[in-house]
């Protein structure tokens, strides 16, 4: 009876030593990953004009579209700024979204082949308005920054107030970023994007 109690424990002792050689490095693995993506977010300190952090969480399948998973996405991380100001005396509002995703390297460029098809679309916004954004220039100062970088320039209004946007889809490495600035129209400049996508494109190469 001894003898089997002490086998028992043994093979007990075994089996928690094979699940944990397997699933411990999984979770390093995971933890990893999220470090990385998240190093990737500009701090709510280096934004511009009192911006507040709503929401920061790791991406999943379930916000990738198909053409996403057919290029072999492999994680990333969303981040929702949002900025309350006054241009006196109308209080101004300004939403920053930036969402990374990393992808094997030989299919990185076809992340941008997506939006180079669309030099025109349309997407619902935060609170349900309709977006219509525009290719326009790139501006030459984040031109050479990045590996290769489309901008769109959007238009939509709530409540009969008109608002503005700008969005930059860029790469850098293996790394595929999105950033859109959008708020109330007198309250969103391309100079403040080009800001964040330098601030961006420093980020994923330290993080690289």
């Amino acid at each position: 009876m001894k003898k089997s109690r002490i086998i028992l424990l043994l093979l007990t002792f075994l089996i928690v030593v094979f699940v944990a050689l397997l699933v411990f490095p999984f979770l390093r693995q995971k933890y990893a990953d999220k470090d990385l993506h998240s190093a990737m977010l500009i701090g709510v300190t280096d934004l511009k004009g009192g911006y507040s952090l709503i929401e920061a969480r790791p991406r999943t399948k379930n916000d990738i579209d198909d053409y996403s998973r057919e290029l072999g996405w492999q994680g990333g991380y969303h981040a929702l700024y949002k900025k309350t100001g006054y241009i006196l005396p109308i209080q101004e509002t300004v939403f920053l979204i930036q969402d990374n995703s990393i992808y094997p390297m030989e299919n990185i460029s076809k992340t941008l082949d997506y939006f180079k098809e669309r030099l025109n679309y349309a997407v619902t916004g935060l609170s349900g308005e309709i977006w219509n954004f525009s290719v326009i220039k790139t501006p030459d100062e984040i031109k050479g920054i990045v590996d290769d970088i489309i901008v769109y320039e959007g238009s939509s209004s709530s409540n009969g107030k008109p608002l503005h946007a700008f969005s930059a889809y860029f790469i850098k490495g293996d790394v595929f970023q999105a950033i859109t600035l959008s708020g109330d129209e007198n309250a969103v400049s391309m100079n403040e994007l080009i800001d964040y996508v330098k601030m961006i494109s420093n980020l994923t190469s330290q993080a690289q």
